[in-house]
């Protein structure tokens, strides 16, 4: 008898578990549907933030970015604004493609 409780219960907390339209493990929230709650514009940032930390460091944009972020009223690239941040990004993408093919053969890695 006391089996087919744990088996009745079993189920139940497997029924419950497969009505839930996510699952959140430590700081992650996974989302079966990518309109429900995703946080897209925070990944889109987060992305862009790990871009300028990549041009500061591998192509010594640093002095650039600080200027931006210090014009723009910032002061650091996380307070900017998601436009600003497209901005500066697309600049630093820009600028990174002309170092690469300005500078070095396309086939070398960035020059440091």
């Amino acid at each position: 008898m006391h089996n087919e409780e744990r088996v009745t219960r079993m189920r139940q907390l497997l029924a419950e578990a497969a009505r839930q339209p996510w699952y959140e493990n430590g700081r992650h929230l996974l989302v079966h549907h990518i309109g429900q709650g995703f946080p897209i514009e925070a990944l889109q940032r987060r992305a862009m933030i790990k871009q300028l930390a990549l041009a500061a460091s591998r192509y010594g944009l640093q002095p650039d970015i600080d200027v931006f972020v210090a014009l723009a009223g910032s002061e650091t690239t996380r307070g900017l604004s998601t436009e600003q941040l497209r901005l500066l990004t697309g600049w630093c993408a820009a600028t990174m493609d002309r170092m690469q093919t300005g500078s070095d053969c396309p086939d070398a890695p960035p020059a440091f």
